[in-house]
């Protein structure tokens, strides 16, 4: 009964708002051609300290193109590079003297984002292999190819977490993503000199093993450096979801609902204002489960851990406008106390449109980082058109776009 009270009659907005903060979302699009997708990335951050807006990133003023090759989970590959290149923001932003990082988007689908399409390819490589007295993990930590990795790559982002303009941000990013294939080749090179591998999975497995393990650390590295920094400098980084279609209270409160939470609490909050509801990693165990590393070796233990040490999330429903939608927060456990996200929570209210019920600095960082599709697909025509030679075949339309 208690929970069900807790959902029915939330608490109220007030306190003492955080003073400066720092808000960032990221947009991409793609272009599918014959052996490669032409990518555009676009990062838009905007800073709130003491109510004056301070501009970051630019947004689509200042795109990053990108060829991922080869085409296997283009699509998920993508995203997760478009992810790698918001939390480098974010380090880049912590390093000033700030109270919180706030995204859009949810921190629990960062913890999952090492699973999906590209954990796919890492079991299908351990079946590959399954009944032989081998494990792929053991190959892969008997080189020094993974500890040479997660070195590169720390380099990297200490590269970019002291670059303070845009050029050398922008310069720097394109410079390690690019510089991710010659990762992957010496990953490749060290692994195809064990016969036993080379043999069991293919020359084409391999190739697609060690590109996605050299982007999944990348993306955990970066990750895992950020979710240090902010424990270490005491800032809060706050997630928060445009929408969702999460359930965690038909667990909590055992409903056998369909709904999600927030068509849940639209009804039951309507009419109310600046109210929210905390739902604790440690008060709710069972429906707001840790998130485990992945099994399967998408990148070094020590990255892993890097990463999962901060496996506990809490979720927050909150509104903000009588006439607003109940919006989704979320943060890891360990790197905020209450105190802090209810002042997060004060200072989102103070910013927010009193019609639309939305930070008005997330809405100009969504709206500044949107990318026209049509764009990715101008570009990647263009490039093709001046292209010659493999690169042409490459980036060659869709066969069912030439011959239909």
């Amino acid at each position: 009964m208690e929970a069900r009270e807790r959902v029915e009659e939330p608490l109220s907005i007030e306190g003492k708002p955080l003073e400066k903060l720092w808000f960032i979302d990221g947009s991409h699009a793609i272009s599918e051609r014959q052996g490669a997708f032409v990518s555009l990335f676009s990062v838009a951050s905007l800073g709130v300290i003491s109510r004056k807006y301070l501009e970051g990133l630019p947004g689509r003023e200042h795109l990053l193109t990108h060829l991922i090759i080869p085409k296997v989970h283009g699509e998920s590959r993508a995203a997760l590079l478009m992810s790698s290149l918001e939390i480098m923001e974010a380090l880049r932003a912590s390093s000033m003297e700030i109270d919180a990082v706030i995204f859009d988007g949810s921190y629990l689908a960062l913890l999952l984002s090492a699973y999906g399409s590209s954990s796919q390819l890492f079991s299908e490589t351990l079946r590959s292999i399954s009944g032989e007295n081998v494990t792929l993990r053991s190959i892969v930590e008997d080189t020094d190819a993974g500890k040479i990795i997660d070195e590169t790559v720390d380099t990297w982002i200490e590269r970019i977490v002291k670059e303070r303009s845009m050029h050398g941000f922008y310069k720097s990013a394109y410079s390690i993503f690019t510089s991710i294939y010659d990762l992957a080749e010496k990953l490749h090179d060290k692994l195809a000199s064990n016969k036993f591998i080379e043999n069991k999975l293919g020359k084409r497995f391999l190739i697609d093993y060690t590109l996605l393990f050299a982007e999944t650390t990348l993306y955990l590295r970066v990750l895992g450096s950020f979710l240090k920094h902010v424990e270490e400098n005491d800032i809060l980084p706050l997630w928060v979801a445009k929408e969702s279609t999460s359930r965690f209270l038909s667990e909590i409160l055992d409903l056998k609902s369909w709904l999600s939470d927030t068509v849940l609490l639209d009804s039951l909050w309507s009419g109310k204002e600046k109210v929210f509801i905390i739902l604790e990693s440690r008060e709710n165990p069972k429906a707001l489960r840790p998130v485990n590393p992945p099994s399967e070796p998408v990148a070094s233990r020590e990255t892993l851990s890097l990463v999962y040490r901060w496996n506990k999330f809490d979720i927050v429903y909150l509104k903000v406008s009588r006439h607003g939608p109940v919006l989704q927060a979320s943060y890891p456990h360990d790197l905020a106390s209450r105190e802090r996200v209810e002042s997060a929570l004060a200072a989102l209210a103070s910013l927010s449109d009193p019609k639309r019920g939305y930070p008005r600095p997330l809405s100009l960082v969504h709206h500044k980082t949107l990318i026209p599709g049509t764009l990715v697909e101008a570009l990647a025509y263009k490039m093709w058109q001046s292209s010659q030679g493999v690169l042409r075949g490459l980036l060659q339309p869709l066969g069912r776009e030439t011959v239909l």
